[in-house]
Formats: C-alpha cells, sequence, structure tokens
C-alpha cells in the first residue's frame, strides 16, 4: 500500500479545479441587476424611522428626576411585587 500517491491525486485535483474556475466567461452585454420588493421597501423605511427615535424619552426620565428631587414620586409595593410576579 503506498500512501505517498494521495498528494499526487491531490496535485491533480487541483490543477483541474483551478483550470475549471478560469474557464468560465461571463456572456456578453449581460449585466447583473437588483430588485426590491415593496415589501422590503417599506421595511428599510420603518427600520430609519426606528433608527432615527431616541432610545431614552427624556421628558419621562426629567419628570420622574423632579418628582423624585421633590419627594413627590411614590411606586405602590403592590406595583412593584406584580411587575415581579409577571416576569417570573
Amino acid at each position: 500500500m503506498r500512501i505517498n500517491s494521495m498528494s499526487n491525486v491531490n496535485g491533480v485535483y487541483k490543477a483541474n479545479k483551478a483550470k475549471k474556475a478560469y474557464a468560465a466567461k461571463p456572456a456578453a452585454g449581460m449585466k447583473d441587476t437588483v430588485s426590491l420588493s415593496s415589501f422590503a421597501k417599506e421595511l428599510s423605511v420603518a427600520k430609519n424611522a426606528v433608527d432615527n427615535v431616541p432610545d431614552v424619552r427624556t421628558e419621562k426620565v426629567n419628570a420622574i428626576k423632579e418628582q423624585i428631587k421633590d419627594g413627590t414620586y411614590n411606586v405602590s409595593a403592590e406595583q412593584v411585587a406584580e411587575k415581579i410576579m409577571s416576569k417570573l
């Protein structure tokens, strides 16, 4: 049994593979085109709209900060418990 013959087989395979890759030629006068569906266009518009919305609602954050500063911000223990239980 000859193990060294595998390197010869690999060499022949690689040579034939390279010839096939270079043999393919594009058709004359053909151009690639891309077209997007109307759904893809609408999805792009929606994504752009979401990207332009800030992650933090500064008005709400500032209002809560003011309530905390004034000592008027209160959350009932029942509301906290309900939120915790809903996440379980």
